[in-house]
């Protein structure tokens, strides 16, 4: 569980990235 949290946090961070450039 904690491998699965690993590369799905990198993976969260950049889709609010690009939610956040896109209202920007």
């Amino acid at each position: 569980m904690s491998s699965f949290l690993l590369s799905a946090t990198p993976l969260f961070f950049s889709v609010s990235l690009k939610f956040f450039d896109k209202f920007a």
